[in-house]
């Protein structure tokens, strides 16, 4: 299948031009004229499980071999590689569901399952905005993927738990934020912005999106693939170990 941004390598000219609107970076996110939006994506769709006692239904059925083979970026597993279950999440950075699980919910499951060897987690980016619309989302997605691998969930959380300080448009200072934040996961200022004009990253990481709105029908945040069915929407602790301890 054709990569729907690759082109972007070869015609940006800048990547968060005016990022923040605090400063300009050159890279690959801010083509003129361009949206990463994938068909079929609303790009403000953030999920939320409407009754917080009970499991949300699958939305769909999906080959999770499929699933697991699918990503342009190396993957980031937490957890045994030889763990029976799989759990694949679509998650983006200015998602306030997606927040709120990795505060409130995945640390719980991390001691209950993928610490106890009976699941593995793979944790892909989605974001929901296009880098022109969202270029503090775009940043942080792209910063994740800059620190050394065995950072990229801790950067993660990080930057969850101070979300308010560089997601919200009121956060006074999010560039400066984000740079804090990359320095303490082994960033210098110098590879800060390194990453912040890495063209070919940004393409890889809308490619993996929209690859994943594509095969596997994915338009909101938070998107759960587990044993084979697709769950949409923030659970808590009590939620998400329903559908696991039924996983094979």
């Amino acid at each position: 299948m054709p990569k729907s941004t690759r082109f972007l390598a070869r015609t940006a000219t800048g990547l968060f031009a005016a990022l923040f609107g605090l400063t300009t970076f050159a890279g690959a996110a801010f083509a003129a004229g361009t949206d990463h939006t994938p068909s079929g994506v609303d790009p403000i769709v953030t999920a939320a499980t409407e009754d917080a006692g009970q499991a949300p239904k699958p939305a769909g059925n999906v080959d999770m071999d499929k699933v697991v083979s699918t990503h342009t970026l190396d993957d980031r597993v937490m957890g045994s590689k030889d763990a029976p279950i799989t759990m694949v999440e679509y998650f983006s950075m200015t998602c306030p569901h997606c927040r709120d699980f990795e505060n409130k919910t995945l640390d719980g499951i991390k001691k209950k399952y993928i610490d106890t060897g009976k699941v593995k987690y793979i944790g892909r980016l989605f974001p929901l905005f296009s880098p022109k619309q969202d270029p503090r989302g775009a940043a942080a997605s792209a910063l994740a993927r800059c620190v050394p691998a065995d950072q990229y969930y801790p950067m993660i959380s990080v930057l969850y738990e101070q979300w308010d300080q560089w997601a919200l448009p009121s956060a006074k200072e999010p560039k400066q934020t984000l740079m804090r934040i990359s320095k303490l996961a082994g960033l210098s200022e110098d590879k800060f912005r390194d990453c912040l004009t890495n063209q070919k990253l940004v393409s890889d990481i809308f490619d993996e999106r929209n690859n994943a709105a594509q095969e596997f029908d994915v338009s909101a945040t938070p998107t759960f693939f587990i044993d084979g069915k697709k769950y949409e929407g923030f659970m808590t602790v009590d939620q998400m170990s329903s559908i696991l301890d039924k996983a094979k």
